[in-house]
This record gives structure tokens, sequence and C-alpha cells, in this order.
């Protein structure tokens, strides 16, 4: 091999080596928790339910007031009208009609009928008291039993009122944490996303440098398989790098993070077989007619049964079976049929250029 193809190749094995991206935890989560959009509506909706028993308390308790200040007056006039008898009996009594009438007796009579009419009047000032303070003790009454109903209806608004205040602050509480978790998760992102910049600037210097020595002394003796022949790439819809090769814990492949049932194709022409294998979940085994294998993983479901494969036919789909935080594919390769080797440097030249911050 001359040394001028043998250069790039082994700076973009340089630079896959320092590669690093985000967890897949921050690109998966449940599909179904409630977003941004949803706990603001719950707040809102929890806000106006809250100010709308609010307003019925604050009528009710104006009501309540209302019928307390009739309730008070009725029972002025209800004491008015008491003095008012009392008063008309103690006259009725300082001059008592029997004792004028013998007071009279032999003046012709005139004190006797006097005092007879003085006995009428008064008497029917506290018949007409009497009945008086009798329509206002009815009245009294069912004043008394409205506002007993009126602060039954109170104290049931305001047990609803404070079950309506612990969900509007159960809501604002859930949204303030969704907002603290977002804030969160962008900056380890963003942290993440430098790392990988610096990591990949340096292993591009340090891929420069190696291409330099190689011009220098010619062909080396590489190790590492070589590059398949007629090659595809995996995934025929456009996806995000997730975890790379070796990813802090013995990561065997490269993660490609991709919608829910985004279409796999075999990447060469082969035979394949699926089983469930551990945490990768469904997983396809393509033994390529190269005498190479290929691993996918994590798998939705797959299409057709095991069978004989052309390049690029669809074999199975996206999903997050197994041991998997997000939707994709987790994709290996085994040279000759062998143990795994980094398939960065195979994907990145055969797949569709992806944005640098995935």
């Amino acid at each position: 091999m001359k040394s001028r193809f043998l250069a790039p190749w082994l700076i973009l094995f340089a630079c896959l080596t320092a590669a690093v991206t985000p967890a897949l935890a921050r690109e998966g989560g449940d599909p179904n928790a409630p977003g941004r959009a949803d706990l603001q509506k719950d707040v809102n909706e929890s806000t106006a339910r809250y100010r709308q028993a609010k307003a019925e308390v604050d009528r009710l308790a104006a009501e309540v007031a209302r019928i307390e200040n009739r309730l008070s007056g009725v029972e002025g006039q209800q004491a008015a009208l008491r003095v008012l008898a009392t008063r008309g009996a103690a006259a009725l009594y300082m001059h008592d009609s029997t004792v004028d009438w013998l007071d009279g007796f032999g003046d012709g009579g005139a004190n006797v009928l006097q005092a007879a009419r003085r006995a009428r009047l008064i008497g029917g000032v506290n018949q007409l008291a009497g009945a008086a303070v009798r329509n206002l003790g009815d009245s009294a009454k069912q004043i008394e039993e409205d506002r007993r109903r009126l602060k039954d209806r109170r104290h049931e608004q305001e047990v609803a009122l404070g079950k309506l205040n612990g969900e509007r602050q159960a809501a604002a509480g859930r949204f303030s944490a969704f907002a603290a978790a977002e804030r969160d998760q962008q900056r380890l992102a963003d942290a993440a996303q430098r790392k990988a910049d610096a990591d990949r600037r340096k292993a591009e210097a340090a891929g420069r440098k190696l291409a330099q020595r190689v011009s220098r002394s010619g062909s080396p003796n590489l190790a590492g398989p070589p590059m398949p022949l007629g090659f595809l790439c995996p995934l025929t819809g456009p996806f995000k790098w997730g975890d790379l090769w070796g990813a802090g814990r013995g990561h065997k492949g490269v993660d490609m993070l991709a919608p829910r049932g985004t279409e796999n194709v075999a990447v060469v022409p082969g035979t394949f077989e699926t089983r469930f294998w551990g945490g990768g979940g469904l997983t396809l085994f393509l033994m390529g007619d190269d005498g190479n294998s290929y691993v996918y993983m994590h798998l939705l479901q797959i299409v057709g049964e095991p069978r004989h494969a052309e390049a690029g036919e669809v074999i199975a789909l996206t999903g997050a079976s197994g041991n998997a935080s997000a939707y994709h594919t987790h994709f290996e390769f085994h040279p000759g049929g062998e143990g795994a080797v980094d398939p960065y440097p195979l994907l990145v030249s055969h797949c569709p250029p992806m944005p640098r911050d995935h």
C-alpha cells in the first residue's frame, strides 16, 4: 500500500480514538413523559382553577357579611320594640285605670273615661309592638338560617380552594424541577462537547504528525483489518453519533442514534440470523459474503425471515430493546468473524456527514 493512500486513513483512525460524545442518557428518556409545554399548560390551568375558586370564596364571604349586617339590624329593631312595649306597660301600671276610677268616683265619671281611653291606647301600642317583635323574630330566624347555609357553602369552598392551591403548587414545582434539569443537562452537554472538540483537535494534530512520519519513512506494517469493499451505511435515515468505541466501559461498537423504526440495511451481501442477546436486546448477526461479520443490536423488529440479503436490503428497524435508554442501533464490525474492532472509520467514511455537535 502506498503512503499517499495510507496517510488519510491513519489520520481518520487517530481522530476517532479520541472522539467523545454526550452519553445516551441525554438523548433518551421516557418518550411519554410530559415536556416543557405540557408542564407549563398544567401550571396555567391549575392557577386558573385556583383563582376561580378564590373568587367564589370571596363572594361567599361578602354575602355572609351582608347577611350578618341584616341580622344585626333586625336584632336592633327587636330591642327597640321591646323597650317601647316595656315603657307602655310601665305607663299603664303607673296610671292604673282602676285607681283613676276610684279616685274620680263622684266627679261625674270624667276621670274614669280618661283612664279608660289611656288604657286602650297603651294596650294597642303594646299589641302592635308585640306583633312587630314576633315578625322580626321570624325574620331573624330566616336570616340566621341563610347565614348558616352560606357559612357551610363557604367552608366547602375553602376546603376545595386548599386542594386546588396544593395542585397549583405541585404543578409549579414540577415545572421548576423540569427547568432546572434542562439547565443541568445543557451544562453537561456543553461541557462534554467542549471536551469532545478539544480531544478531536488533539487527535487531528496527532494524525497529521503520524501522516508526516509515514510520508517520510514509507508504508509501515499497520495493525488493523482491511476496509471492506462495497460497504454501505447501515442506516437509511439521519442519525446522531452516540457512544463510540470503548466509551469508558468496554463498548465494543458504535451507537447510531436514530428515530424509532428507522430502517437498517445489510451493509454487504450476506446471510443473517437473529436472537435476543442479553443487554443488546433483539440482535441481528450478518455473516457477510466478504468473510466479515456485522452485528446490529437494540432492534425494534426484524424485517422478514432470516435469509441471504443483498447489500442495501432492509433487514431490521431501529429500537431500544435490551439495556438501552434511547432509540439507537449499536453496530459492531468483526473482521474475519473474529473479535470486534472499532467500526467508526468504516462508518464515517460511508455514512452521510453528521453535524459536528453530535
